[in-house]
């Protein structure tokens, strides 16, 4: 029994001695670690590229850019200003419009009262029988009466018609409140022989274009032998604008 348990003791003995031994002096293994560890290696950024490139899922921001000068900023205002330009010319266009009204309105009551002269005078003269008088004239200086003052009437209309049809206005003018009066001369043929300023309206400008739309109607027509020494000698006032 003790000679087996000291045989025992000595085995495990040797044993341990025999692991102590490969376990000390045993160089020791390198282990490869390169198969487990992999670096990749990535390349620096673009200086020029400051800014990643959006994925496929990520939308880019929008980019806003502040005015670079004083003149991008004054384009901010254009709408503004062409709608307020657009509402100007629609007012002078309905100016024109109101005023263009007005002046073929005047033209129908002119265009009436000659109607009604002539209807007067055909009725005066049907009702007395008065048969005109060659060589009958109203001198210098006499105002027409009666029938003769009917036909003045008309034919000096028909003269006052044609120098208003001639007679334009520039827009800067045409908006003042200006009235003028100039006397015109003519012969027996219709042919102008002067004018002049009867009462001026302060304005030259104003005064040169009413004197411009009498030289633009002549020749007038014929005038009746027996006012022909009465529009040569004093004339005929005509009215700007009435």
């Amino acid at each position: 029994m003790k000679a087996g348990l000291i045989f025992s003791i000595i085995v495990h003995a040797v044993i341990v001695g025999f692991l102590s031994f490969k376990f000390n002096f045993r160089k020791n293994p390198q282990i490869d670690l390169t198969s487990a560890v992999r670096v990749d290696m990535v390349a620096l950024p673009n200086k020029k590229n400051d800014f990643a490139m959006p994925t496929k899922n990520q939308t880019p921001a929008p980019k806003v850019e502040p005015p670079s000068t004083v003149k991008d900023i004054k384009k901010e205002n254009l709408p503004l200003k062409d709608k307020k330009a657009a509402v100007e010319d629609k007012a002078i266009s309905l100016k024109k419009a109101k005023q263009k009204q007005q002046d073929a309105l005047k033209k129908l009551q002119k265009l009436s009262a000659l109607e009604k002269i002539k209807d007067d005078l055909a009725k005066e003269q049907a009702k007395e029988k008065v048969e005109p008088i060659k060589g009958q004239v109203i001198s210098a200086g006499t105002r027409p009466s009666g029938i003769a003052k009917m036909e003045y009437d008309i034919f000096l209309a028909q003269i006052d018609s044609t120098i208003k049809n001639n007679w334009s206005l520039p827009q800067w003018l045409m908006d003042l409140p200006l009235q003028a009066r100039v006397r015109v001369r003519i012969d027996p043929s219709g042919q102008l022989i002067s004018t002049d300023i009867n009462r001026s309206s302060g304005n030259p400008s104003y005064d040169e274009f009413c004197v411009a739309a009498v030289e633009k109607s002549t020749p007038f027509p014929v005038v009746p032998a027996k006012f022909a020494e009465l529009f040569k000698i004093d004339g005929f006032i005509v009215g700007f604008p009435d």
